[in-house]
């Protein structure tokens, strides 16, 4: 949680301070505003990745002992490698989704990340898990994989945002606001 409340704090700073010529980096280094924006977002995606490579190897590798810190049903403990199946499948979306919406969330497009959050939920994943689980009548793996497979609808419109929509213009326009009531 606190990453992904750093993430927003510096997106929202370095927007904010855009006009402000304060800088994120020593004098020495890059001091092109959008480069800079660029560079958060890539390493938070790449900080993001290596998290989840390093935990869903665990996971993949021991799911009996991660799920047996909940439970020692035998029966809950045999879907416990089928469950971290269905995380990997949704692992890219997963890694990259919190960066590309709380950059959509900085500068200031919240009503697209309402839309966003909504189809998530509601086209997403509920809708996938009751398609895939019970429609199709794929059981167990089906509600994991239908479940996991949601998680693409919130990545998918964030980058699509990310490299098709002017949102430098736009975080421009939020940050000679704030600029002006501060």
């Amino acid at each position: 949680m606190k990453i992904l409340y750093y993430r927003n704090i510096k997106l929202i700073q370095f927007i904010k301070n855009y006009k402000r010529k304060k800088k994120f980096r020593q004098p020495d280094e890059c001091q092109n505003p959008k480069q800079e924006l660029k560079k958060i977002v890539g390493s938070s995606i790449t900080i993001s990745f290596a998290i989840q490579i390093f935990f869903m190897a665990l996971l993949l590798l021991f799911p009996k002992t991660a799920f047996g810190i909940f439970t020692n049903d035998e029966e809950v403990l045999e879907y416990a490698l089928r469950w971290f199946i269905g995380m990997a499948i949704g692992m890219p979306a997963m890694a990259t989704m919190g960066t590309f919406n709380s950059l959509i969330t900085a500068v200031g497009d919240t009503r697209i990340s309402m839309i966003i959050g909504i189809a998530d939920a509601l086209i997403g994943r509920i809708a996938s898990t009751v398609l895939l689980g019970i429609v199709l009548n794929l059981g167990a793996m089906g509600l994991f994989v239908g479940y996991n497979l949601g998680v693409y609808i919130s990545a998918i419109p964030g980058a699509i945002y990310y490299f098709c929509v002017n949102w430098k213009r736009r975080g421009l326009r939020i940050a000679e606001d704030t600029d002006q009531t501060a």
